[in-house]
């Protein structure tokens, strides 16, 4: 793989514990967090916001408070109110309690070499090139097997090299790209994507989200934290039901992320490699009304992503661990997914 300055972040598999520090949220409009942020059960657990607990998730999955007015209508992906996104409730909308939840920071392991594998990549339901071929204006060609063809609404550089052929850049401010996408808010499913940062991020931005919404605690996504982390998280239909897995996050290089929901876990891959997943209570993710939305938070219109993104595709099912190695591979030696 092309050499990279390597960020912060601890990647002991299946073995995170919450940062926490002194986020106490800043929910609605009085901006409390459970009052002190410390100790309720729905939001991280007896570990709460004290920091001398560095935000450990107990049982549930952050070490934020509740955020005032965030739980009604937030979410990991959803407002970063409580839960892993840290503190802040929906009128904050930025997720302003920081990153309580999230990993501890240390140093993050070189890759791995590149894996091997007798699986073939399977035909995915949408498949976005973001080769200049593939652009017809704004409009974003799917290659996929479902025809869900995108459309750039602002903030992107086209024709920007990637990791095959040319990528997307956005600009962290206005940049996006939708498709209604309706039959892809499937369970369960796998969303795969390479990413590129030139450096440290100062400000975090999803990169991708699907199915945010009408229903509370809704849908799926992936995005950059301030803490040099990726994380992929799906929700079950309340706080205490998100699930969010972690990544190390590179700079320099191109990074293959691959989420996985299979009914059961939420498993995120680097590189070909599970590096955390985390077991569910639900069987089927709750989707929203909201369509896919790449470069920014769908719900909110904020979180703006600033990076390169390339090779996007889903599926509307699992794959394994052998396929998604096939998946990486074929990026890694520089050959799309399908016969183009």
């Amino acid at each position: 793989m092309l050499g990279a300055t390597v960020a912060a972040c601890d990647e002991d598999k299946h073995n995170y514990t919450g940062s926490g520090g002194t986020a106490t949220g800043t929910g609605g409009t009085s901006g409390t967090g459970a009052t002190s942020g410390s100790s309720d059960a729905a939001a991280g657990g007896d570990a709460g916001n004290d920091g001398g607990k560095a935000g450990s998730s107990s049982s549930a999955n952050g070490g934020s408070g509740e955020g005032a007015t965030g739980e009604a209508s937030g979410g990991a992906i959803g407002g970063g109110a409580g839960g892993v996104i840290g503190g802040a409730g929906a009128a904050a909308q930025a997720g302003a309690g920081g990153d309580a939840g999230a990993p501890s920071a240390a140093a993050c392991p070189p890759p791995d070499p590149l894996p091997t594998t007798t699986a073939s990549v399977p035909a995915p339901d949408l498949y976005w090139t973001f080769d200049d071929a593939d652009l017809n204006a704004n409009e974003v060609q799917d290659r996929g097997a479902g025809q869900h063809d995108g459309t750039i609404v602002a903030g992107v550089t086209t024709g920007v090299s990637g990791i095959v052929g040319e990528s997307f850049e956005f600009d962290g401010a206005t940049g996006s790209v939708t498709a209604p996408a309706t039959a892809l808010k499937s369970s369960p499913i796998s969303i795969s994507v390479w990413v590129h940062f030139a450096g440290h991020v100062t400000t975090g931005g999803m990169f991708m989200n699907l199915g945010n919404g009408s229903a509370a605690w809704s849908g799926l996504g992936m995005e950059v934290r301030t803490t040099d982390q990726v994380m992929f998280a799906t929700e079950g239909g309340n706080m205490a039901r998100e699930i969010a897995v972690f990544g190390c996050l590179e700079f320099g290089r191109w990074v293959h992320y691959l989420g996985v929901f299979d009914g059961s876990t939420t498993t995120l891959y680097r590189d070909g490699v599970d590096v955390y997943s985390k077991p569910v209570d639900y069987t089927t993710i709750p989707f929203g009304s909201l369509p896919l939305v790449l470069g920014h938070h769908s719900l909110f219109v904020n979180r703006y992503f600033a990076g390169r993104l390339d090779e996007f595709a889903i599926w509307s099912q699992a794959l394994t661990a052998q396929e998604v190695v096939a998946v990486y591979r074929a990026g890694a030696t520089g050959n799309a997914l399908i016969d183009l």
